[in-house]
């Protein structure tokens, strides 16, 4: 397993974020491009786990929020 393998997908979602900002700042001002932004960020953070948890599953035993 390589340990610096980008998640796939990553360069097309980011476009796809900054292209529907772009819309969304036209449109209907900076506080849509606020919320975008929280919601990809809760949808990364959900996706980068599920990421993580496929790559290493339960090779490692957590403990509490350190891995030893």
């Amino acid at each position: 397993m390589s340990t610096l393998r980008r998640p796939p997908g990553l360069a097309v979602a980011v476009w796809a974020y900054v292209a529907l900002a772009a819309v969304l700042v036209v449109t209907h001002g900076i506080e849509a491009v606020a919320v975008l932004t929280v919601m990809c960020v809760l949808a990364a953070s959900f996706l980068a786990r599920r990421y993580v948890d496929g790559a290493v599953g339960e090779r490692y035993q957590r403990h509490g929020d350190r891995m030893d």
